[in-house]
């Protein structure tokens, strides 16, 4: 509980299949110094 399961840096537009075991999964989004966390579910 609570680890952190990936770190990726990305430049422009990125689509990305990260292949995450099903779950209930937090991802926080840093762009242009603005930080968005959602919730994310992997089915």
């Amino acid at each position: 509980l609570g680890m952190k399961v990936l770190e990726q840096n990305f430049i422009g537009e990125t689509i990305v299949n990260f292949n995450l075991a099903s779950g209930i999964y937090i991802a926080k989004i840093i762009s242009d110094n603005k930080e968005v966390t959602k919730k994310l579910i992997v089915d």
